[in-house]
């Protein structure tokens, strides 16, 4: 079972929009077959560096594409590089089907508050954990080759 980490509270209104926050907790979603390690592990250095992170919250590779593969493993694979805590959160496929994803990208929202989605290419599961952010209030960073900053 992953560790708990308790939701931060919400910003004080009175701080004003601009305010940073000193440190970052992230989710990272992406497709299973994702592969560009680079990409992703520059991504996840250059926030690191402005805003350190202190939890990595991923979906977990599965059966499908294989243990070490997408983006989540190597999200989990940075945090592991980095020192820094990193949590799972496995779909139960035999219990809940198709829902599966969707409701363990609920689970990410709700149980860890993240306060950056950082979104790499992927299919239907990818797309769903980012309407799911934004409808949440997650600030959103979507990242493909095509659009790298």
């Amino acid at each position: 079972m992953p560790t708990s980490l308790k939701p931060r509270p919400d910003p004080d209104p009175e701080m004003g929009p601009d305010i940073r926050i000193s440190t970052m907790r992230v989710l990272v979603c992406g497709g299973r077959y994702f592969q560009d390690v680079p990409l992703l592990w520059r991504h996840l250095d250059q926030l690191h560096a402005k805003s350190p992170i202190t939890c990595v919250i991923e979906g977990g590779s599965d059966a499908v594409a294989g243990e070490y593969y997408g983006a989540d493993y190597w999200a989990r694979m940075w945090a592991q590089a980095r020192g820094v805590h990193s949590v799972t959160c496995w779909a139960d496929w035999d219990q809940f089907g198709r829902w599966a994803g969707p409701k363990r990208n609920k689970e990410m929202l709700e149980r860890y508050g993240p306060d950056l989605v950082l979104a790499f290419d992927g299919g239907k599961g990818t797309a769903d954990m980012v309407k799911q952010a934004q409808a949440a209030g997650v600030a959103v960073r979507s990242v493909s080759k095509a659009t790298d900053w």
